[in-house]
């Protein structure tokens, strides 16, 4: 729901790689919260500090998600 209301801009969408880079870092963010819900991999277990590897996994997401935002300015 929110990225088709992000799409109905004209000039979001002029900006290439906005909305891409909008979905990820919303996707890195929805899922790091839905890790805090699920049990870790049987065989990787917390990491150190207490994350999982899907917790880790999303960083580089977010991350290519912020560039892609703060690229088009």
């Amino acid at each position: 729901m929110v990225m088709l209301t992000l799409s109905r801009y004209e000039w979001l969408r002029a900006r290439f790689g906005w909305l891409t880079g909008a979905f990820l870092v919303g996707y890195a963010i929805a899922r790091t919260t839905g890790e805090f819900f699920r049990e870790p991999d049987v065989f990787l277990g917390f990491l150190a500090g207490g994350v999982t590897m899907g917790q880790l996994l999303c960083i580089p997401m977010l991350l290519g998600g912020l560039w892609l935002i703060l690229r088009t300015r």
